[in-house]
Order: C-alpha cells, then sequence, then structure tokens
C-alpha cells in the first residue's frame, strides 16, 4: 500500500478524529479537509490542498467508514 505524501498531517488529523469519535462528537469530510489544511499549515507544508482525493484516500489508509450516529451515545452498530 501506498504511504501517505504529508504522513505528520495525516498522524495529527488521525489522532484528532479518534478523540473526537470517542466522544461522539459527528464528523463530515469538509471538515476534516478543513482542519487537515490548518494542520498542514502548522506543520509547515503550506502547499497541502486536502481536497476530496485526499480525503478518499485518508478513509481508505484508516479504514475509515461512513455511519451515521441515530440516538443516544454508543446506538451506531459498531
Amino acid at each position: 500500500m501506498r504511504t501517505a505524501d504529508y504522513e505528520e498531517v495525516d498522524k495529527a488529523v488521525c489522532m484528532w478524529f479518534l478523540e473526537m469519535r470517542a466522544k461522539n462528537i459527528p464528523i463530515n469530510g469538509p471538515l476534516l479537509c478543513e482542519l487537515a489544511r490548518s494542520f498542514a499549515r502548522s506543520l509547515g507544508f503550506p502547499e497541502f490542498i486536502g481536497s476530496t482525493g485526499w480525503l478518499h484516500r485518508f478513509r481508505e489508509r484508516l479504514g475509515i467508514s461512513h455511519k451515521t450516529i441515530i440516538g443516544e451515545a454508543n446506538d451506531a452498530p459498531k
């Protein structure tokens, strides 16, 4: 499997994602892209775009699938 071009950005976004999911906070694609761009600027990668292509590959690399959170916390099937 191909590795990420911006591994530091992926690691930062992944850590943030896991923290938010542990709190059952819903997260969408545009939010992840914007957050990735913010992390990239902070980490010194101003050329990072954070496109939908990046988002798709990020989800594939980490095995993230789209699930809807319904009702009370932890009601969505794992």
